[in-house]
């Protein structure tokens, strides 16, 4: 489950960089944080939501 979400640039002018950052929950009530940053936010956001998914199965893997 998504917890947080959060854009923020990390340049400016026309050609800006932004960062998303999010936090999710997954069954257990364990809480991971995962970022992504792009010139394109939409991007950033789907980059930052599959690097959360990919920890929690790295981290589920290893248990």
């Amino acid at each position: 489950m998504l917890k947080e979400f959060s854009v923020s640039a990390i340049s400016g002018g026309s050609d800006a960089i932004g960062h998303v950052s999010i936090a999710v929950e997954d069954a257990q009530g364990s809480i991971y944080d995962a970022g992504a940053s792009s010139d394109d936010i939409v991007l950033a956001s789907a980059e930052a939501m599959i690097n959360a998914l990919n920890l929690v199965y790295r981290l589920k893997k290893g248990e």
